[in-house]
């Protein structure tokens, strides 16, 4: 008798989740023993081609995502607004297919007062994707609201660590696992052909970084680094990714006359095939956890610069061991961790390189089957 499984996770912007959420579901869905249904809240997978998930039923509710406005206040009002209008529509879809588990990502409340109350046998696994910064209020509300999960699951031990002390969390109901986001098609996607219009960006080394145009992201340092003349000079800086920092890079990149060394390319659909033909990868993030892109790269025999911020960073990355670690905001570390990289030999960049090939592969299909399985078993 297999399982029926719901993931819930209403975003508006085009962020990491998504991708956790595609992947943690199709890592399940192509086992026999499990029926895998992914909730489409505000029409957030309805740009991605179902083809390719034939095994993963997709159940909507609104189609509003591309009207609504994807970064601020805004946006997390509305992103709050229509998971609760979706509470009636989601209501008749546990009651339809019956679920013995709710995956949750995001806007937990929904599904977990719903099935608190209405529905109690249903078993209700919480996946925290980020280090949740608690404050007295949201400490309160978080304690109220995760008490009811049966169990939690995270992506770094850090995070783990402050969910069991400052929530009071059974420690037995709660674990690391790491999103299954290493596929095989990571590397097929890497070898399709780039336009001939992008060719230009490739007529120097690439150093390339992808994430979404934001404040954690911090890639004005990126910039700055960059702007030091040994390094605009011998290389191009490619930026995947959308956001509402665009115009102050813009800005810094027209000042700074960049404008033929700097290219901020926007939201991609397939990243890999730049990064596979990229020299080095550049994470200059405030915060992460983990870092997918970071690992994408990696598995993709890209060398690694990341920062050692936190959770991911500082406890996945060691210096000249996986990866070369700079200061966690500090310009003059990384233009130095670049030069670092520079003059490394043959033969200690092939053992870096190595490493984190070693340590991408905590993040599969297999790693993340097992892991659930097990979950799934204690609860």
């Amino acid at each position: 008798m297999y399982k029926k499984i719901i993931f819930w996770s209403p975003l508006i912007s085009h962020v990491g989740t998504i991708n956790a959420v595609l992947k943690s579901a199709l890592s399940l869905s192509n086992r026999s023993n499990y029926k895998v249904y992914i909730i489409d809240v505000l029409g957030e997978f309805s740009s991605i081609n179902k083809s390719e998930f034939k095994n993963i039923i997709f159940l909507n509710i609104f189609n509003v995502s591309k009207y609504l406005p994807k970064t601020g206040i805004f946006s997390k009002l509305f992103l709050y607004l229509f998971s609760i209008l979706a509470i009636p529509k989601l209501t008749f879809i546990i009651f339809k297919h019956k679920p013995d588990f709710i995956f949750s990502y995001l806007i937990s409340i929904v599904p977990l007062f719903l099935c608190k109350i209405f529905f109690k046998k249903i078993k209700i696994i919480c996946s925290i994707q980020g280090y949740p910064k608690l404050n007295y209020f949201r400490l309160l509300f978080w304690k109220k609201l995760y008490s009811r999960a049966n169990y939690i699951i995270t992506m770094t031990n850090k995070t783990k660590d402050l969910i069991i002390d400052k929530l009071d969390y059974n420690a037995s109901n709660i674990s690391t696992v790491y999103n299954p986001i290493i596929t095989k098609k990571i590397k097929q996607l890497s070898y399709e052909e780039i336009n001939e219009s992008d060719e230009i960006i490739f007529k120097k080394k690439v150093i390339i970084s992808v994430g979404r145009l934001t404040r954690q992201k911090n890639y004005l340092l990126l910039l700055e680094a960059f702007n030091k003349k040994d390094i605009r000079e011998n290389y191009n800086l490619l930026i995947i990714g959308e956001g509402e920092d665009r115009d102050k890079l813009e800005k810094y990149i027209k000042v700074n006359g960049l404008t033929e060394n700097i290219y901020l390319k926007g939201f991609c659909l397939n990243p890999f095939k730049f990064i596979s033909k990229s020299f080095l990868y550049i994470s200059s993030s405030k915060w992460e956890e983990p870092g997918h892109s970071i690992l994408e790269a990696g598995y993709l025999n890209l060398p690694i610069i990341t920062s050692d911020c936190p959770n991911g960073p500082k406890e996945l990355y060691i210096h000249k061991k996986n990866a070369f670690v700079f200061k966690n905001n500090s310009v003059d570390d990384l233009y130095l961790k670049i030069k670092e990289f520079e003059k490394i030999n043959d033969s200690e960049l092939y053992s870096i390189k190595l490493e984190m090939k070693k340590l991408t592969q905590r993040f599969t299909n297999i790693k993340f089957k097992v892991s659930l399985d097990e979950i799934f078993k204690e609860i």
